[in-house]
């Protein structure tokens, strides 16, 4: 069971003792008050607030319902009256969570000769970037903030779901603009998530942040060729890019990106060769069709305007082996990141059992026996946990999985404590 508190405004950050409640503007503004003017009477400060309480359902169930989509139905009709974008919905999804995650985990190699490794902000939210500012309370606090995650460095859902589609060949479908780029985009990952979510995993983000440097660096490449002059970058970098992705597709090779994600750029060769592609790809953008829209922004939507892209011949051969890696060197890489999620995903359920706490434990127990919902070897389990609490002992992966799924089976028949 889970209890979502809504208020009259789309979300924008997160409450970090109760990860699972969502704050609001209202909320966040008292709260950033109470911490930067201590002095501030907030006694008599009242919100007004709707509880939606959320009981969990199996999968299999007639009456299943999604509760992620439950979520986001709930937020979407209760903002009718406010102008929230249509990918503010789908910033709950599991995938977001677990991209947010990374980008707050995994440091960037340090680039040239500096010294400091830094991160990618990944704003699943609007305004976490600025919420996460406004709650450090010093000068030095902010600068070291900023240091390790630099205001460049922050990437937007609906930038990365632009970044993501181009390597899937759909830069007329990115050309659609953010929103509707983004609805195409979540329909991919929901698919993707729901076929194997360990695919999501370290190597999958390292992937996603070295193609939003790609497409960062062309898009400042493309604005310095003698041949611009003006308009329409975004679509020939989106276009340029995915004519790279679906070529290489084609041969059995991927544009090597953990060797862009260690750079933290481009090399000098892949931005020249892309530069000179470019060019040929902004000569089919400006010059649609007699048949088809003259408008340049509305030929760029058009899918036979990818098509014509797609079939451009381009002579990529000896230019790109220093930047590309086989499929049979991208299976093992995936391969490898997915077995690394496994990993995480069992340390990830060993720390959300012990830090329950005793109490928890207790209580779980107690309550599964009094009703003979508990097996033996459940039961076991759980005294083998609670004596393990008062040492520095762990549970086994094994255990804490069967836990977790005993916790859950549990919730469903109605003990009220979740994990």
């Amino acid at each position: 069971m889970r209890y979502i508190e809504r208020e009259w405004y789309p979300l924008t950050n997160e409450n970090e003792e109760f990860p699972d409640r969502k704050w609001c503007q209202t909320t966040a503004s008292i709260y950033n008050t109470m911490i930067s003017n201590p002095d501030v009477d907030l006694s008599k400060v009242h919100i007004q607030m709707k509880l939606s309480v959320i009981n969990q359902q199996p999968e299999g169930d007639e009456n299943f319902i999604d509760e992620d989509k439950i979520i986001s139905d709930i937020s979407r009709f209760a903002n009718t009256q406010n102008t929230v974008a249509q990918s503010d919905f789908f910033s709950n999804h599991p995938f977001h969570r677990r991209i947010e995650e990374n980008s707050r985990r995994i440091y960037a190699p340090p680039v040239g000769d500096s010294t400091i490794q830094t991160k990618w902000f990944y704003e699943r939210a609007r305004g976490q970037y600025l919420d996460a500012i406004s709650r450090t309370r010093t000068p030095a606090q902010r600068r070291s903030f900023e240091l390790e995650y630099p205001k460049s460095q922050k990437i937007l859902k609906t930038d990365l779901a632009k970044f993501l589609n181009v390597w899937e060949s759909k830069p007329h479908i990115v050309s659609l603009g953010a929103q509707k780029n983004f609805a195409d985009f979540a329909g991919t990952i929901s698919k993707m998530w729901e076929a194997n979510e360990k695919t999501i995993n370290d190597d999958f983000y390292r992937d996603s942040i070295a193609k939003a440097i790609v497409f960062n660096q062309m898009s400042a490449l493309v604005s310095q060729q003698p041949w611009y002059h003006g308009g329409y970058r975004a679509n020939v970098v989106a276009y340029t890019l995915a004519k790279l992705s679906v070529d290489l597709k084609d041969k059995g090779y991927s544009l090597d990106f953990q060797k862009i994600w260690t750079a933290q750029s481009m090399s000098d060769n892949l931005k020249q060769i892309l530069a000179s592609v470019s060019e040929q790809i902004h000569d089919i953008l400006i010059n649609p069709p007699s048949n088809a829209a003259r408008n340049v922004t509305e030929w760029a939507k058009a899918q036979a305007c990818w098509n014509q892209v797609a079939n451009l011949s381009i002579d990529w051969k000896g230019k790109l082996e220093s930047e590309i890696i086989t499929k049979e060197e991208q299976k093992i890489i995936q391969k490898s990141g997915i077995k690394d999620r496994k990993v995480l995903n069992d340390y990830e359920c060993q720390l959300k059992i012990v830090e329950a706490g005793e109490k928890f434990w207790r209580e779980f127990k107690e309550w599964g026996s009094s009703r003979k919902l508990l097996s033996d070897a459940e039961i076991n389990i759980t005294d083998i946990l609670l004596a393990m609490s008062h040492t520095d002992k762990t549970p086994t992966e094994a255990q804490s999985v069967l836990l977790l799924e005993t916790v859950q089976r549990l919730n469903q028949e109605g003990f009220p404590l979740t994990l």
